[in-house]
């Protein structure tokens, strides 16, 4: 069993590569964050009516939960809504061109106070997670959600988690209210409220970041300072730290290299310069003494070598000690993007309602991988971001119907 692991490490070697940084664990780690949005960046790609049947089946029930959760802070401060609406809805009528959709605008003026660009924070407090939509008012627009998803094979919390952001950024986009004028621009907007609810997600990653390295180097604290000390050198002269949850150890070791060598270079430019540029003072030193200050670096050398080393082990032994406390873990290996682009065209249905086999991958990608190390790769990005794969028989190339599921009309 080892042996076979080994073979399918070696394998999957060519579309993932090993982090060794820490990450908070689950699906609150950045990796797993980051790969998410990869996959929703393919869906926006690759499959577009995936976004404007959201919009179709949910944008409605989303305005109608919306009015009716905070209907009170939408009227807040008028003497008669009613009569309020019913001219505001008489002038959109006599001059569409001119106003905005005056329930809209209502909603954007009263829930987005910030005006535009702001994020309407009540909204996303109530209106972030799916499983949380437990209201009566938000019944429909959970059941509409749910349908979505299970029809575009997302069926996982955190993909209706995401419709939700991205209702949002449609409802309050300032173009939403005069999508009457410029229906043409649907699309477009569509494509904007998509993107902009990535970026949530990227923000999400870079917090998570953040709260990881709390766990490893305490509240408000950054990672040790590793700083090279040596008789001849100029205190302070160089100094670096090394952040577990952004960069492994080999790297860090490569970086902090590096830039010593850029600062010895400095350093020794500065002591060999007087030498020369003066004879009195080449002459002044014997052979042994000339050959020793040329040789100068090397000791300084086996020196920094040592002294970080010795950082080095004292800031793995902290990595271990926060991994034992289970607060950051290992964070798992980094998926080349094209095994996302891979799993949408096996997971999503296109405008044919039809999904990808692995071997229609394969030929269509024209990757030099197996099919069996193409399906082994979907699965692993499959698994990176918590989504259950569907069955393999929805992805023969054949229109998905009530024919393919009755086995007595095959």
């Amino acid at each position: 069993t080892a042996g076979w692991k080994n073979v399918l490490t070696l394998k999957l070697m060519t579309m993932s590569k090993k982090q060794s940084v820490l990450e908070l664990p689950g699906h609150l780690g950045k990796s797993c964050l980051m790969d998410r949005l990869a996959f929703l960046k393919w869906i926006q790609v690759l499959r577009p009516h995936v976004l404007s049947d959201l919009w179709d089946t949910c944008m409605f029930e989303y305005q109608c939960a919306i009015v009716g959760h905070f209907g009170k802070q939408i009227i807040e401060g008028l003497d008669d809504p009613n009569e309020y609406f019913q001219t505001k809805q008489a002038e959109f009528e006599k001059a569409p061109n001119e106003s905005p959709n005056p329930m809209v605008a209502r909603i954007q003026q009263k829930l987005s106070p910030g005006g535009p660009g702001s994020s309407p924070t009540l909204v996303r407090t109530y209106f972030r997670l799916w499983a949380l939509l437990t209201g009566n008012e938000t019944v429909a627009l959970r059941e509409a959600i749910l349908k979505w998803s299970k029809r575009w094979n997302l069926n996982n919390d955190w993909c209706r988690d995401h419709a939700l952001t991205v209702l949002q950024e449609w409802l309050f986009h300032d173009f939403f209210k005069w999508l009457h004028i410029t229906p043409h621009s649907k699309e477009s907007l569509q494509m904007t409220g998509w993107s902009l609810a990535l970026h949530e997600i990227e923000a999400d990653a870079i917090l998570g970041q953040v709260l990881a390295d709390e766990q490893l180097h305490g509240s408000g604290k950054n990672p040790e300072v590793f700083r090279f000390r040596s008789e001849g050198w100029l205190a302070d002269a160089f100094a670096i730290d090394w952040n577990a949850t952004d960069e492994s150890e080999v790297e860090f070791k490569k970086r902090a290299l590096v830039n010593f060598r850029i600062s010895l270079d400095q350093v020794e430019l500065h002591r060999l310069r007087p030498l020369a540029a003066n004879d009195a003072e080449r002459r002044r030193l014997h052979a042994r003494q000339f050959k020793k200050e040329l040789a100068w670096r090397n000791g300084i050398l086996r020196k920094f070598e040592t002294q970080l080393q010795g950082y080095v082990e004292k800031m793995v032994q902290q990595r271990q000690e926060a991994k034992r406390g289970q607060t950051v873990v290992e964070a798992p290996s980094l998926v080349k993007d094209e095994a996302f682009k891979w799993l949408v065209l096996y997971q999503v249905p296109d405008e044919n309602n039809r999904c990808l086999a692995y071997l229609k991958i394969k030929k269509a990608e024209a990757t030099d991988l197996t099919e069996v190390r193409v399906r082994q790769c979907i699965k692993a990005a499959a698994d990176l971001i918590d989504l259950q794969l569907h069955e393999p028989s929805l992805n023969a190339g054949r229109r998905r119907s009530s024919v393919d599921s009755n086995p007595s009309r095959k």
